[in-house]
């Protein structure tokens, strides 16, 4: 499949605010929960944006509907089920010796079928895949734009739908994968985009999230999925700018991403986990050690978020190496 460089920068932006997003300790600095709102009020809308706009690319017509939800299922579903099946059982190991934050029980092996019991964020991969089951019926021309229409419109309705298997996160995100799609099909959509000032995507952001947190009456049923989708069309169009600079320049910065983007699916899928054991580690050693003290809570933050990140994509290259001799030696014999 042809990479879209910024694209790819994009994703590994975002897979980067998913990890600092979900580090937010108790007692944190106020700076450090303003970035944490703000992050989170865009960082999952742009991941769906930028799976819409890969699934377009990858888009095609020739592909029988089974076989494509086969290979979905086989590359989002079997690997929730192996986290989940290794987050619940890590949890319930740990539980006594260690402090685990969303604990479990055993009957959340069997509740994975149905919700994210092993960890929250993984209702992203079960939404993701009924977005899939739906998306190859409207995947081209008016069909997509009439999706797009519909999936707005229950976005701003004041409706809520059940939790089980993630049907509420399908109603509030999948305007933001259809708009992804249509970026991509819609060249001119596309170029009027790409021209708006970044100066004006950061002030419609900073006004919105300012509205947000101050007026009491966006909370309003009303008045907050607009706010909602503001924030979060803003903040992807802002990262998208942001990603376009970095795919123009050469340096250290433009290979990291690229490489980090490769890993995202594997560092999302693993890095509460390890992000959980580096907390807990922490926890047992940093007696003396406050919060409110700001360089001890940025080296903290760092060796946790760290550990999200560069964990997963070793154990990614790992299993992927012992794969590749074992592919070799089996030519070999």
């Amino acid at each position: 499949m042809k990479r879209i460089t910024y694209i790819e920068i994009a994703r590994a932006v975002c897979i980067i605010l998913v990890v600092v997003g979900h580090y937010i300790p108790e007692d944190s600095p106020a700076w450090y929960v303003t970035l944490h709102d703000a992050i989170y009020s865009f960082h999952m809308p742009l991941f769906m944006f930028v799976s819409g706009y890969v699934y377009r690319l990858s888009f095609r017509e020739t592909i029988r509907y089974k076989e494509f939800v086969r290979k979905k299922f086989n590359r989002l579903m079997i690997p929730y089920f192996l986290v989940s099946l290794f987050v619940i059982s890590i949890k319930l190991l740990t539980e006594r010796d260690l402090h685990v934050e969303n604990p479990v029980s055993l009957s959340s092996f069997y509740e994975i079928f149905y919700l994210p019991s092993a960890g929250a964020f993984l209702w992203f991969v079960y939404t993701l895949f009924f977005i899939f089951l739906i998306i190859p019926f409207f995947s081209t021309g008016k069909k997509l734009v009439f999706l797009f229409v519909a999936s707005l419109i229950l976005f701003i309705l004041p409706v809520s739908f059940t939790r089980l298997f993630c049907m509420e996160y399908l109603r509030v995100n999948l305007v933001y994968f259809v708009l992804g799609c249509i970026m991509f099909q819609e060249i001119h959509a596309r170029a009027a985009a790409e021209k708006i000032s970044p100066v004006l995507l950061f002030m419609v952001f900073s006004v919105l999230f300012m509205i947000e947190n101050l007026y009491p009456g966006s909370q309003s049923a009303l008045i907050s999925p607009f706010i909602h989708l503001g924030l979060a069309v803003s903040g992807i169009f802002l990262i998208l700018y942001i990603s376009r600079c970095l795919e123009s320049k050469e340096g250290l910065f433009k290979r990291l991403f690229l490489g980090l983007s490769v890993y995202s699916y594997t560092i999302y899928l693993l890095h509460t986990t390890f992000e959980g054991l580096a907390k807990a580690c922490l926890a047992g050693i940093s007696v003396g050690l406050y919060w409110n003290n700001t360089f001890y809570f940025i080296l903290q933050a760092i060796i946790v978020i760290a550990s999200g990140l560069v964990i997963p994509v070793i154990l990614h290259r790992a299993y992927h190496g012992i794969r590749a001799k074992i592919r070799f030696r089996t030519r070999l014999q």
